[in-house]
């Protein structure tokens, strides 16, 4: 067994190479992408599922979202904010 691993190993056609993932440019996080992702999840998110649907700390995500409610894009919702404590962006 030990030597049908090692031939495996050894064989270029099955062995998987790393290189084409570490040229690989990051997920932008931009506005086009959260407010894709809020329409994608009914029209709304928090920046707790933000930070779990990205790369983004909870605290980039709480950023990002309020910057983008600052610039009109999305809106706080109210009643959710009061149901659950916790801020939920509309998309406008």
């Amino acid at each position: 067994m030990a030597d049908r691993n090692k031939s495996l190993s050894n064989n270029p056609a099955k062995s998987i190479s790393a290189k084409p993932f570490l040229n690989a440019k990051p997920l932008e996080i931009d506005a086009s992408f959260i407010v894709k992702l809020a329409k994608r999840l009914g029209g709304s998110i928090s920046a707790e599922r933000l930070s779990t649907e990205s790369r983004l700390s909870l605290e980039e995500a709480k950023k990002k979202l309020e910057a983008l409610h600052q610039q009109g894009l999305l809106d706080i919702d109210i009643e959710e904010v009061s149901a659950t404590g916790k801020i939920i962006y509309r998309v406008v």
